[in-house]
């Protein structure tokens, strides 16, 4: 197979400059403060993006130019779970061998601890932040230091597809925060990929499938495209994220089903209120036991119950 050319600084689909006009227009500008939701598809400079009250979503793709070959593509999806956490996660496709690096800007001063087993330390002037790479093709974690700025260098380095997820945890505290990381399932090529975070007060899982849009694992079965569910530290559910999913059985139950394809799903547990939010059309069917009312973007809607499940007739 022909390969790319031997090294490629890949850039982000989406600049700094436009990540920053979106976090401008999700928590300053009037069309999207207060906790009102949007959703879209090919809005410029993303293909896709959801901004609710518990998650954001957003994803680009873009076509990285080489001299040999122009088929190289990076998709780069974007969840930031509120207030905490950041997972960025890439695929880059193609033909033939790909070597690249990924590059993490950051002050002078920062200093790195750890490994890539359980993550690295980030003391930046006044902050910290707990960060895990995980990829198909990692080849390792490299420091370069210049006046201006000290990189951080994630490098990549297979036959494509390469796939890599990065959580990046800042930590409000000045002492480093507990956290615990297990792989559930581990990254494939592909994209799919699986694990938990877990520390004193919740425990999150995030799944990424495949293309076959499935993930079974012990306890879980997904079929869908990503999954968010955490737990509160009494196991129970309380917040949930899917993003083009049918459904999901979780330890036995379902947590929810619908009959056509969800494109962005969201529900959180308050008390005795379910609220959901998203694109739905027609009836779905979600796990809430002790539930008397359930809200819709907003409105109280009629259910019916069946065995420990709420019907949503949409």
């Amino acid at each position: 197979m022909k390969g790319i050319s031997s090294k490629s600084v890949v850039s982000l689909p989406i600049s700094e400059k436009e990540v920053g006009r979106y976090l401008e227009s999700v928590f300053l500008s009037p069309p999207f403060s207060g906790g009102h939701r949007q959703a879209g598809n090919g809005k410029s400079p993303f293909d896709r993006f959801f901004l609710g009250d518990d998650f954001d979503y957003i994803e680009g793709n873009q076509l990285l130019a080489t001299e040999g070959d122009r088929s190289l593509r990076q998709k780069r999806s974007i969840f930031f779970v509120k207030p905490s956490y950041w997972v960025v996660h890439d695929i880059f496709s193609g033909q033939g061998a790909f070597d690249a690096e990924l590059i993490f800007p950051f002050s002078p001063e920062t200093r790195l601890e750890g490994n890539l087993s359980e993550g690295f330390h980030l003391t930046l002037p006044g902050s910290r932040a707990w960060m895990v790479p995980l990829g198909t093709h990692l080849k390792g974690i490299e420091v370069q230091e210049k006046e201006s700025e000290k990189r951080l260098l994630i490098r990549n380095e297979g036959l494509l597809p390469v796939s890599l997820t990065t959580v990046l945890y800042p930590e409000t505290n000045e002492a480093s925060s507990r956290h615990d990381f297990k792989l559930l399932y581990f990254p494939s090529a592909d994209g799919g990929t699986a694990f938990e975070l877990l520390n004193s007060t919740c425990t999150d899982t995030i799944m990424i499938a495949p293309p076959s849009g499935r993930i079974a694992l012990s306890s879980m079965v997904f079929e869908g495209e990503s999954l968010f569910v955490r737990r509160d530290y009494l196991g129970e559910i309380s917040r949930v994220f899917a993003l083009s999913a049918r459904s999901c059985y979780w330890e036995g139950k379902l947590l929810f089903e619908s009959a056509r394809t969800i494109p962005f799903l969201e529900f959180s547990y308050r008390g005795e209120v379910l609220h959901v939010w998203g694109e739905i059309s027609g009836p779905i069917s979600l796990y809430a036991d002790g539930v008397d009312e359930v809200r819709v973007n907003g409105k109280k809607i009629y259910f019916t119950r069946d065995k420990g499940r709420l019907i949503l007739h949409l």
